[in-house]
């Protein structure tokens, strides 16, 4: 079933789709071809409309608010994790491509608040939300779904769609494996992916 558009969503989407890299980069051949046949009237032009035709596309971050966020680890919540999968759907409709989303619970999240404290656990949580900040790539998003839960919606670019969910899973587990210092002492965590 197909979900039914909001007035921006068609403006939005072609936008993305004409300002993707490989169409940017005519961009300065465009500016010297205006320059060289208009003059300085259609460079001013072009340097008043183009950041305003950016924001109506909502290529800005400013169109929006980020929305909430968690407050324990500062990343961006469920609905966000919602939108962007949305979004990808959309630009793929058709195409034969798809997007990921992941889980991510941090293994016997109990014990170790008892074992750390809530303080230590914190620490914990933070420093794992930061760690899947790192590993994924500029274009994927990640979220907290409550402590000690996390989602990914990752958008292959290229190459098979298993294949990217599956090194994206590694580089996650081998983040997360890595050793916590808290108080002087090395924390292991694990988690389910």
């Amino acid at each position: 079933m197909r979900r039914p558009t909001r007035p921006g969503d068609l403006l939005r989407s072609t936008g993305r789709r004409l300002l993707r890299p490989q169409l940017l980069a005519f961009l300065p051949a465009l500016v010297l071809a205006g320059y060289w046949y208009g003059g300085e009237g259609v460079l001013v032009l072009f340097a008043i409309t183009m950041p305003l035709v950016l924001m109506v596309i909502g290529i800005f971050d400013g169109e929006r608010p980020a929305g909430p966020r968690d407050g324990l680890t500062g990343l961006p919540t469920r609905q966000t994790l919602v939108e962007a999968l949305d979004g990808a759907l959309a630009d793929f409709e058709g195409a034969g491509q798809s997007a990921i989303a992941m889980a991510i619970e941090l293994d016997e999240a109990e014990e170790l608040r008892e074992h750390l404290g809530s303080a230590g656990y914190e620490t914990v949580v933070r420093r794992i939300a930061d760690r899947l900040t790192g590993v994924i790539r500029t274009h994927d998003t990640v979220v907290s779904l409550g402590s000690p839960r996390f989602g990914l919606a990752i958008v292959p670019r290229r190459g098979n769609a298993a294949d990217v969910a599956l090194g994206t899973a590694d580089r996650i587990a081998e983040a997360v494996a890595e050793p916590i210092s808290i108080g002087g002492s090395s924390v292991y965590v694990t988690a389910s992916i």
